[in-house]
């Protein structure tokens, strides 16, 4: 059956107060290629991987590390009060094994941010990107590999968790 969208009564509909209205990105969706240089997808734009089309390239996408300020201001001028976000693990452990000392502060400016903006933070843990050497190794099709994932995590934890309280373990 189909609703008559005409025929809802949506006026007796309430929300609660701390219900959380917000949107989502990945870094690499609002940062590019140029931001994320070790992540598959980078590695994919140079080769042409099927899942590029036209040969197109990300860039510096949204220039959102950039733009941040102005991002959260437009989403609190539509009425939202929460943004789930991405911790691109191909910048924080480029290469296996090698934790980039200092990848968390970009993380930690950008809660600062948001919280100054009334926004609350959902940190997504796997969103849509991972390192070149996780994707060579096979990526998530090796069971195998988890570890290396769940090593990433506890990183993030332990140098943000003090800061979120909500977690998105994968999206994608």
């Amino acid at each position: 059956a189909e609703w008559n969208w005409d025929e809802v009564d949506f006026s007796d509909r309430v929300f609660p107060k701390e219900f959380l209205w917000g949107t989502a990105t990945s870094e690499y969706q609002v940062t590019g290629a140029k931001n994320c240089p070790n992540a598959q997808w980078a590695e994919w734009e140079k080769r042409g991987h099927p899942a590029i089309i036209d040969g197109q390239t990300s860039g510096k996408s949204a220039d959102h590390l950039r733009l941040c300020r102005e991002d959260y201001k437009l989403m609190k001028d539509f009425g939202l009060n929460s943004y789930r976000f991405s911790i691109e693990w191909s910048d924080v452990e480029p290469q296996e094994g090698v934790f980039k000392g200092g990848a968390f502060e970009k993380y930690k400016v950008l809660l600062k941010y948001m919280s100054r903006a009334g926004l609350t933070p959902m940190i997504t843990l796997h969103h849509f990107t991972h390192p070149k050497w996780f994707e060579e190794k096979g990526g998530f099709e090796k069971e195998e590999n988890i570890f290396y994932f769940v090593r990433f995590c506890e990183k993030v934890f332990n140098a943000l968790g003090p800061s979120v309280k909500l977690w998105c373990t994968i999206n994608e």
